[in-house]
């Protein structure tokens, strides 16, 4: 996986669980960016068992299945093990619907077109992370909002 990801956490962690009612789209919004600020706090801080908590299984971490949560755990250990997560910083995170993703960005390369974005009740959250951009799809189940998909 090339460069994975890293902040100096300067986020705001507060989450509200009242935001995750889902009552309209700005509460959805809302919702998706409070789970995507904990979530990339988790991954760049290198919490592995929280980021798999986070996480639905199947996932897809750049392009490929992962089909258990020992697996996934294995798999974000691997790739973060030798990253030097420090020099990172989180400038932002943008939450798009998929058909807000297509009208700005066109059709995904192919290496993201694997992820599952299009499903309902799922939006990306397009971290800008020093300057790269790195995507998360969230999917709304029955456990909540879990992250479904990663790519950087």
């Amino acid at each position: 996986m090339r460069a994975v990801l890293c902040i100096r956490l300067a986020l705001l962690l507060a989450t509200d669980p009242a935001l995750d009612a889902g009552f309209d789209a700005d509460s959805e919004v809302s919702a998706v960016l409070s789970q995507a600020r904990t979530y990339f706090a988790d991954l760049l801080a290198q919490r592995i068992p929280e980021v798999v908590e986070q996480s639905e299984i199947p996932f897809y971490l750049e392009g490929r299945r992962v089909g258990s949560r020992g697996e996934l755990a294995s798999k974000w250990t691997q790739n973060l093990a030798d990253k030097r997560l420090d020099l990172l910083a989180l400038y932002g995170i943008e939450i798009l619907t998929p058909s807000e993703m297509l009208k700005r960005y066109g059709n995904p390369p192919s290496r993201l077109s694997t992820l599952p974005w299009r499903r309902p009740r799922t939006y990306l959250a397009v971290a800008n992370i020093s300057g790269r951009a790195t995507i998360a799809v969230f999917h709304r189940s029955a456990a909540g909002w879990r992250v479904a998909g990663f790519s950087d």
